[in-house]
């Protein structure tokens, strides 16, 4: 009998602590708005690609989730641009390795939380590896470097497999307008932090960084209307 008393209190116990570990994870919806500039109105090839790589903007609703356990420190989550009608594909998700230094979402709770200045942040376009690994990599030193590291999943990737899945990279390049859109949409998301009080964040310093495959992506998105403060290509070929 003593036994059973004994198991059934650390299960109880075990079921309280889970409760009240849940119950502390931070979740923050809001919403933001794109901001799209007018894009170039020559005739010529570059001009007509880049329009077709535009939207009409409009409102969008964006939800930060902290992540225990896991090597970034948020998940970010948005509905893309130029949805594709799939809803595995069409729900963009950025990982965000976040500085101590620089902010935490619980800011507004906790003000002394930000002792320092407002951080940079840079948008991390992936290469053609299932695992993100050169991305994941950078985020990791830019995050004990002070800045902000956001990593984007590109359409095929991590958690936004269709359900018609297809050998890595592909899809991402048959949505090549629609992964363009998403970083570009991405440039809002993180904007937006800072109006949020999600981060203390220099909305004047975002940058984008792509690798190989997501070098092309970066570029495009880079190109579209010059939001981003910097563009860093690596082994673009």
């Amino acid at each position: 009998m003593k036994r059973v008393i004994v198991i059934a209190w650390m299960g109880l116990a075990l079921s309280l602590s889970m409760a009240s570990s849940e119950a502390a994870l931070f979740e923050l919806t809001f919403e933001a708005n794109d901001s799209v500039e007018a894009l170039p109105d020559d005739e010529g090839v570059a001009g007509q690609t880049l329009r077709s790589l535009g939207w009409a903007g409009e409102a969008f609703e964006v939800t930060i989730r902290d992540t225990p356990g896991r090597d970034y420190d948020a998940r970010i989550t948005f509905t893309s641009p130029k949805p594709s009608g799939d809803a595995e594909l069409d729900e963009v998700v950025l990982r965000w390795y976040r500085p101590e230094a620089a902010g935490h979402p619980r800011k507004a709770e906790n003000p002394e939380l930000l002792p320092n200045p407002a951080a940079a942040a840079v948008l991390l376009v992936h290469t053609l590896h299932p695992d993100l690994p050169v991305a994941t990599m950078l985020a990791r030193g830019l995050r004990e470097r002070g800045v902000h590291g956001v990593v984007i999943e590109l359409p095929g990737y991590a958690s936004r497999v269709g359900a018609e899945r297809k050998m890595t990279g592909v899809t991402t390049l048959v949505n090549a307008a629609q992964a363009v859109s998403d970083c570009r949409r991405a440039y809002d998301v993180i904007r937006a932090l800072g109006h949020e009080g999600a981060a203390d964040l220099d909305q004047d310093r975002i940058a984008i960084q792509g690798t190989s495959l997501g070098s092309f992506i970066a570029t495009s998105a880079a190109a579209l209307d010059g939001c981003f403060n910097q563009t860093f290509l690596f082994l673009s070929g």
